[in-house]
């Protein structure tokens, strides 16, 4: 424009030394007044293409923020849930992993503020500026609140399996158990009856330890069903399962428990009548000796010593 205006202020000046002197400075005031339009419609021209630039990267920077919000929107409203602890405390710490990332996005949101507040007014107020900021706000609370229903989905998951876990160690144990109860035959051997009462009592002795997981797991049950965890039916189930196993193993103890006093008593029993017995014996023919040897002295000195012993 400065050459322009160079330029034409030359040929007038020219062109007006030829029709005379007078007409030069009006001339040269409206050559000034025709270039300062121009110099006013080339700036609103660059600012309109300034902003127009700037409205293109508002969109090109929000539609970054979406794609972000799409793929976090995927890992939020997943239903896997994972099929055991592991599975799911893996689960979890992605997730946490994410709703971290969540809260940290707000950065760029900021800055995708930033960009529209720098817009020229015009476009700052367009309709689909003022659209595209409150549609990705409410995507993020969307998002948040869905972290935050997922995050407790897995935890109830992973109480769920803690739970299932529990019971599963304690019904193998029960198992085991059953069948060494199954194996406590008592014979007629006072040694073999008492091998297994010593088995017996290691094995009431490991029923406390046991014991203890079983109300651990009732009061997991309980709490999870306090709080009514969706899947309240399923726990029920479960933990009366455990006890209905653990009640029908007590009574399995008890009655072996019995069974092998009883035999321990038959069998101590036996041996002090064979022992009884067989003293009886011995006094008999001691007695029966006797008969023969109470005709001297010297008989008579040795029946005392027999009846002594």
């Amino acid at each position: 424009l400065s050459s322009i205006h160079s330029n034409i202020c030359s040929h007038w000046i020219t062109s007006s030394f030829s029709a005379g002197s007078d007409n030069i400075p009006p001339r040269i005031q409206e050559i000034r007044d025709y270039l300062k339009k121009l110099r006013d419609l080339a700036a609103t021209r660059r600012e309109r293409l300034a902003g127009g630039v700037d409205y293109y990267q508002f969109f090109t920077h929000a539609d970054d923020v979406d794609a972000y919000l799409l793929d976090t929107l995927r890992v939020v409203s997943s239903d896997d849930v994972g099929k055991d602890e592991g599975t799911v405390q893996l689960l979890l710490r992605k997730h946490d992993d994410v709703s971290d990332e969540l809260q940290t996005f707000d950065t760029q949101i900021k800055q995708l503020y930033q960009k529209a507040e720098a817009l020229p007014p015009d476009a700052r107020e367009h309709p689909d500026i003022r659209e595209r900021l409150d549609s990705t706000i409410r995507r993020k609370a969307e998002l948040e609140n869905l972290a935050q229903l997922r995050k407790q989905r897995l935890i109830d998951a992973l109480s769920l399996y803690k739970l299932y876990a529990d019971a599963d160690s304690v019904e193998a144990w029960i198992d085991e158990k059953g069948k060494l109860l199954a194996t406590l035959v008592p014979g007629k051997d006072l040694e073999e009856v008492e091998i297994m009462k010593h088995r017996f009592d290691t094995l009431e002795q490991d029923m406390k330890n046991q014991e203890a997981k079983v109300g651990t797991v009732n009061e997991l049950a309980r709490q999870l069903l306090h709080v009514e965890h969706p899947n309240s039916d399923e726990i029920l189930q479960r933990q009366n399962k455990l006890n209905a196993r653990w009640a029908q193993l007590r009574d399995m103890v008890d009655q072996k428990r019995a069974e092998l006093d009883r035999a321990h008593r038959l069998e101590t029993f036996r041996i002090d009548c064979q022992e009884t017995v067989t003293w009886i014996e011995d006094k008999t023919r001691v007695l029966e000796d006797s008969e023969a040897l109470t005709n001297d002295l010297s008989g008579v000195m040795k029946l005392q010593r027999r009846s002594r012993n």
